[in-house]
């Protein structure tokens, strides 16, 4: 059996890829605090998040170009996948051509291994050619499924559309700018058959006929799609699911971005109603310390008083009943401070909250502690 045969001769039943318990730490951050995800078959999503936040690691964890410093990374891909850099990265003395073929490595290898199988066919004993006629077949088959056969046609029409038609292939890459390597690497994605798409900002540096086109070739996809994307409008067409990094942990969301709203509005509702109790009942708590403490200080100090007949008695010590409830307040003062409530992230506008009794104003947006 020819080695780059062996590569295409097992079969699974589908396409999928998932993360378990990943963390991924560069020196002293943690980019992705364990998380999980499962992609299945035709899965589309779209990856979003500040800046920094994590968003192309995530691909590249995928990918498998960066290595998670703990958890699992599981990927069953019969038809591979297919990575669309912002910056990719190719050999210094690089052709465009060669660039493509870095690209298109899977298809590259499938063509090799067919014509490896052709050749042995022409001065194999007859013994051999049942076996090496199954390979061929199973080669072909996986060839024609990836579009093997007309990919170089299709190749050509993406690079026309991504305004790289006149790009020389024997240039070399190094002379590309930044857009012109990844609209070459967006292109090569896109024609190249994978089960899984993971495409990082690819409207970047296209003209609106060109994200047209690049919203058509999606919807043609029919495997699964991850796509880092800031473009709004782009993912509403596209995403039925929406994956938000935020503080290291993944927040997967149905329903595409209108779901995605939905979703977030609720939450920003709930954390700031939360916040809002948190922070009345704080006040509340550091007031009663400063109400007891108050009166505590008006009650005369204990003495001694004349008899009735049965003796002297004491008044009421000055702090009898305010000291309990002053270390009750400041209890409770203490364990909220321990688990504070989120801060919302969008501004706060309350109306300040009033003690009556005592003519005292408590601004609760103001507390940060």
């Amino acid at each position: 059996m020819s080695p780059h045969a062996e590569e295409f001769t097992m079969s699974r039943p589908s396409s999928t890829a998932s993360l378990r318990e990943l963390t991924v730490t560069f020196t002293d951050r943690t980019v992705l605090d364990r998380v999980d995800l499962v992609v299945g078959p035709q899965d589309r999503i779209a990856v979003i998040g500040d800046n920094g936040s994590g968003k192309s690691t995530l691909l590249s964890v995928l990918a498998g170009t960066v290595t998670p410093t703990s958890g699992d990374r599981e990927v069953d891909l019969p038809g591979g996948f297919a990575v669309a850099e912002q910056g990719p990265v190719f050999a210094a003395d690089a052709t465009v051509s060669q660039a493509i073929d870095h690209l298109l490595h899977d298809i590259r290898t499938l063509e090799r291994a067919i014509t490896e199988v052709t050749g042995a066919l022409e001065v194999a004993p007859a013994a051999e050619l049942p076996s090496l006629l199954d390979q061929l077949s199973e080669l072909n088959d996986v060839f024609e499924s990836r579009g093997g056969p007309t990919l170089d046609r299709r190749l050509d029409a993406a690079l026309d559309q991504l305004g790289l038609g006149a790009l020389g292939r024997a240039r070399p890459v190094a002379e590309l700018s930044g857009g012109e390597r990844a609209r070459l690497s967006l292109a090569a994605a896109l024609c190249s058959g994978a089960d899984l798409l993971l495409l990082d900002e690819p409207t970047n540096d296209l003209d609106e006929d060109a994200v047209r086109w690049l919203e058509r070739q999606l919807d043609t996809h029919r495997d699964a799609l991850i796509v880092v994307t800031h473009d709004r409008s782009f993912l509403d067409r596209f995403a039925r699911d929406i994956i938000e990094i935020r503080d290291a942990h993944l927040h997967r969301y149905g329903d595409g971005y209108r779901g995605y709203l939905r979703a977030r509005d609720a939450e920003r509702l709930r954390i700031r109603r939360e916040y809002e109790l948190w922070c009345t009942e704080l006040a509340r708590a550091d007031k009663l310390v400063v109400t007891n403490a108050l009166l505590s200080s008006e009650i005369p100090r204990s003495r001694e008083k004349p008899g009735f007949g049965h003796g002297a008695f004491r008044t009421r010590s000055a702090d009898h009943g305010a000291t309990g409830r002053i270390r009750q307040a400041k209890a409770r003062a203490a364990q909220l401070r321990s688990a504070p409530a989120e801060v919302p992230t969008d501004p706060l506008s309350f109306a300040p909250r009033t003690w009556p009794a005592l003519g005292w104003a408590i601004q609760t947006p103001r507390c940060r502690w």
